[in-house]
């Protein structure tokens, strides 16, 4: 059998092929762009925890290739993890391997389940747990009522955290205003939601002083578009508007002229107003015709006038209609129009926040449909009221 050349198996082959592929992968994913061990030792891991946790008695445990099980003494229901993790590549397209801790995502919700497995209540909040660990407790409140109970709720929880290890990883509860029948930030003119913006509660925050915040969110709503607010009286909304909604001392605001020459911003001082984006609701549009002894029928919500260009205007906060928007997230937005002399005037092209909402700019021109189908455009709010608002120059 000597002049018999030895033929390898077919799987022989691929088999080796396999190996030669995994091989320049775990290559390339360990050795090419990362900077400084792929595999860390028990020794190690220690040093990094007594270094991150001095004098705690952290112990831990090897769970896997690169994951470590750890725990405090003071809690060692609060299993926490320590791994390898990479960072960097931005600008430089490297990343350097380290070692991470997650103990302040897991301490704050074992604080949190352990809290309501003992009849804690923390029901007036949303509590959501992310597949990163994070876990935040958001409140999207409309009322007063939402408001108190949920930072009574909150501050019994974290006067029950007190004395407690390690209260430190606590986080903060987000209060974010939702308003359900008009827009009112940016992010809420496209839908009906809570965002990111808001006021936190914390462990060191006065309870009084988080519910005086969110209450001026409500106070503020209330004010710009001139409707009842069912949290506070008559006289505590004027209140709030006289400190707050000053025309002569607020920032942003464009300069006001008639007829050529400066018309004092003093006479729309308690009317709301958006300075940043230079916008009027109908209803303290409503207010501004008043104050410049316009004759105007109806009530903030839905009034007519006729305009100092003689044209005949209606606005109402029930002239809406839903408009398809080109995005994935928010397929339709609401829409608000006014008429002039019977004609819609409405937007067409992709709204954003100030041509969305029942408001009016004051400085930005607007599509004006004329008879015939014919369309110009116009400062709206000179040719109703005669005033001109310009933004402020340097």
């Amino acid at each position: 059998m000597c002049g018999v050349i030895p033929i390898k198996p077919s799987w022989v082959k691929y088999k080796s092929i396999l190996f030669t592929v995994l091989t320049v992968f775990i290559t390339a994913l360990f050795c090419g762009c990362n900077e400084g061990p792929w595999y860390f030792s028990n020794k190690e891991v220690k040093e990094y925890l007594e270094e991150k946790y001095p004098d705690s008695g952290v112990q831990f445990k090897r769970f896997s290739l690169n994951v470590w099980n750890c725990w405090f003494p003071e809690l060692p229901d609060a299993v926490f993890q320590v791994e390898v993790k990479a960072s960097g590549g931005d600008p430089v397209p490297v990343y350097h391997n380290h070692l991470s801790s997650n103990a302040d995502l897991v301490i704050w919700r074992y604080y949190l389940d352990h809290y309501r497995d003992q009849g804690g209540s923390l029901d007036a909040w949303d509590i959501t747990q992310l597949l990163s660990g994070e876990t935040y407790i958001t409140l999207e409140y409309e009322s007063m009522e939402e408001i108190r109970k949920a930072a009574e709720q909150l501050r019994t929880f974290y006067d029950w955290t007190e004395g407690k290890p390690y209260t430190n990883c606590l986080e903060s509860g987000r209060f974010c205003f939702s308003p359900s029948r008009f827009p009112w930030t940016v992010e809420k003119t496209l839908y009906k939601g809570g965002t990111w913006d808001g006021f936190f509660q914390g462990p060191e925050d006065s309870l009084e002083d988080i519910i005086d915040q969110c209450s001026r969110e409500i106070q503020k709503y209330y004010s710009f578009y001139n409707i009842p607010c069912p949290d506070f009286t008559g006289g505590e909304m004027s209140a709030y508007a006289a400190e707050n909604l000053d025309w002569q001392t607020l920032e942003g605001l464009p300069n006001i002229k008639k007829d050529g020459e400066p018309f004092s911003p003093e006479t729309f001082s308690g009317i709301g107003v958006f300075p940043r984006y230079g916008i009027v609701s109908y209803g303290g549009l409503y207010q501004m015709l008043l104050r410049l002894g316009f004759e105007v029928e109806g009530t903030p919500e839905h009034f007519s006038v006729t305009g100092a260009d003689g044209a005949e205007y209606e606005f109402s906060y029930d002239f809406c209609y839903e408009m398809e928007f080109d995005s994935k997230l928010y397929p339709t937005v609401t829409v608000w129009y006014f008429l002039r002399n019977g004609l819609r005037v409405q937007r067409t092209e992709k709204p954003y926040w100030w041509e969305t909402g029942p408001v009016l700019s004051l400085t930005d021109y607007q599509w004006v449909p004329k008879e015939g189908g014919s369309r110009s455009l116009e400062h709206i709010i000179t040719w109703l009221t005669g005033l001109r608002f310009d933004y402020k120059r340097p």
